[in-house]
């Protein structure tokens, strides 16, 4: 199964934050063969892998352990485009939450914000979809990210109750800064308690027009991500088109996919496969749907799966079936 993917944004603030602490960036991303312009893309987004890999190692090169924290606190507003100007619209601090939790798949295709409203206030839990662990640096992200957003919706710092799951670093200064002072470690969910008088809070430039529209421009980015392909799923697809012409060296269809050989057979590997072992099953499936087509001569079909000829093909194919294509073709 393909891996779940992040908005390339958070990456970015994790870069330049980095950056401002003596890191070169190029050489960062290099190591993690993420491409300078994929960082500029406002749509593009990483495996969780990568993101992961690629935030430890900036962590470890500033020497800041809050460095996803003061990222977030750093990473101007209008960041996450039309996430920042719909929460910005919204009625109250309360309605602003709403929204970002309703909108979160377009940060990250697995993590949720799960809402818990309660005597006029409400408790905001980050969650795996899949129940699956959230790392630490993740949550400091994007919990700063989230309150301190809510601080630009109303005009003010916003401060509310903090739970998280991680112990408490050495230096308390950054967490402090994005939560203040109601700061709770080693609890048994990561979440956020905005109280009543909080949640109430009005927003400083509601517009009910523009919040509706911004709310279906939401509506259709997440409906496009939901159909979007994986890279495994792209990859798949290069392979098919490449087949019958030859063309599927891996650094060929590396440049079509405009990823690096290096990040595929990364990919390919976290799901246990190899260059050769992900293209094989893909040409014998083919190969046996093409032989249903009687339209199709064994030549033909030989051609259409990337063979020099059929000798070849024939050899193959009885290889790994025990049958001839012609008998296999007149039995199915």
């Amino acid at each position: 199964m393909p891996g779940p993917r992040i908005s390339v944004t958070s990456t970015r603030a994790i870069v330049a934050a980095a950056e401002r602490r003596g890191v070169e960036a190029a050489a960062l991303l290099a190591r993690h063969d993420v491409a300078p312009a994929v960082l500029e893309d406002p749509d593009a987004r990483l495996e969780a892998s990568t993101v992961h890999a690629l935030w430890t190692d900036a962590t470890a090169q500033c020497g800041e352990p809050s460095l996803p924290v003061y990222a977030a606190l750093e990473l101007p507003w209008g960041a996450y485009r039309v996430i920042d100007y719909l929460c910005g619209h919204a009625s109250s601090l309360g309605e602003a939450v709403e929204l970002l939790a309703q909108n979160f798949g377009l940060v990250n295709d697995v993590v949720r914000l799960v809402l818990d409203e309660a005597d006029g206030g409400a408790t905001m839990r980050l969650e795996r979809g899949d129940g699956g662990q959230i790392p630490a640096r993740y949550v400091d992200y994007a919990l700063t990210a989230c309150v301190h957003r809510m601080s630009n919706v109303i005009g003010a710092d916003v401060h509310p109750t903090v739970s998280l799951r991680r112990a408490a670093p050495r230096a308390l200064r950054a967490h402090t800064l994005a939560f203040g002072r109601d700061l709770r470690f080693d609890q048994a969910a990561d979440k956020v308690h905005f109280d009543a008088a909080l949640w109430a809070t009005p927003s400083r430039a509601p517009d009910p027009g523009l919040r509706s529209v911004l709310r279906s421009h939401a509506q259709l980015l997440l409906a496009q991500i939901d159909t979007q392909p994986s890279l495994l799923q792209r990859l798949q697809q290069e392979v098919e088109r490449g087949l019958p012409y030859g063309r599927t060296e891996l650094s060929r269809i590396a440049r079509r996919l405009e990823t690096s050989p290096r990040t595929l057979q990364r990919r390919l590997a976290e799901e246990g496969l190899t260059w050769s072992r992900f293209i094989g099953p893909i040409r014998d499936d083919l190969a046996r749907e093409y032989l249903r087509d009687r339209s199709l001569s064994i030549e033909e079909v030989a051609c259409m799966v990337g063979y020099s000829d059929a000798t070849s093909f024939n050899r193959a194919f009885v290889r790994k079936t025990g049958q001839t294509p012609g008998v296999w073709r007149s039995t199915h």
